[in-house]
């Protein structure tokens, strides 16, 4: 990797990424910095096969120093890779995606267009109210939790809602087949516009009493893992064990 021609140094890395042990994942980290970006490129491309979870703080340190795609590409490619999602990196890394992907922001956008067309879950603020006798029901989208989940009864509006909202994520997922991290960007979009995908009676409910939303999310589970479905259940709090108990005989 010290060789003054930099078509060679990128051989190098290349030969590196084949070894991929610690030394190896060492001296590819430096090449990052090299002078030539060729060889940065193929150190970067390296990197995303053999590194780690433990070396993504490294990468993310120069990526903040010099921001470059590669770099950028290589800690996705990792987090992916290893199923380790650091929140700063995770969240830094895909609003540097939504801003250099115009395919997928306009995925994105049309999604959350078709979305909030929708009729939003009502939201009563009851910030310093007073209730004496309560003779009636107060009703309301009241989150709760310190996940942000939510385990209030929905309403019929909302479950209509949710049932419509999980069949068009289910189909997006199903049709795209996104990455683990591309589906948590899609669902947080969703998450802002249905709070109601926060709870997890409702998602249940939904489920179990909609056998075809049960055979479209096993097709979904067989087309892009159970890793990347589970991002679709997260903002609810519901384990994967669960999600594969919806499609057990009762």
């Amino acid at each position: 990797m010290q060789d003054e021609h930099s078509s060679v140094r990128s051989r190098a890395a290349s030969a590196l990424g084949k070894i991929g042990n610690q030394e190896a994942v060492s001296a590819l980290i430096k090449a990052l910095q090299d002078e030539d970006d060729i060889v940065r490129s193929s150190a970067a491309s390296a990197l995303r096969e053999i590194a780690g979870s433990e070396v993504l703080c490294q990468i993310w340190e120069l990526q903040l120093k010099t921001p470059s795609s590669d770099k950028s590409d290589a800690i996705s490619k990792i987090q992916e890779r290893c199923k380790f999602y650091n929140h700063e990196i995770c969240y830094s890394v895909l609003n540097e995606e939504i801003n250099n992907a115009d395919p997928l922001t306009s995925s994105l956008n049309t999604l959350n267009q078709r979305l909030k067309t929708m009729s939003e879950t009502p939201k009563n603020d009851f910030t310093g109210a007073t209730f004496g006798n309560i003779t009636g029901s107060v009703t309301g989208n009241i989150e709760g939790g310190n996940n942000n989940t939510q385990n209030n009864y929905a309403s019929t509006e909302d479950i209509a809602n949710l049932k419509t909202v999980l069949e068009q994520l289910l189909e997006k997922m199903e049709q795209d087949k996104p990455t683990v991290i591309d589906a948590k960007l899609i669902v947080d979009e969703a998450v802002k516009s249905h709070p109601v995908l926060k709870n997890s009676q409702a998602i249940e409910q939904v489920i179990k009493n909609n056998p075809m939303l049960k055979v479209r999310l096993q097709r979904v589970m067989t087309a892009v893992g159970s890793e990347t479905v589970k991002i679709l259940f997260a903002p609810a709090g519901i384990a994967i064990e669960a999600i594969r108990a919806w499609n057990e005989p009762s």
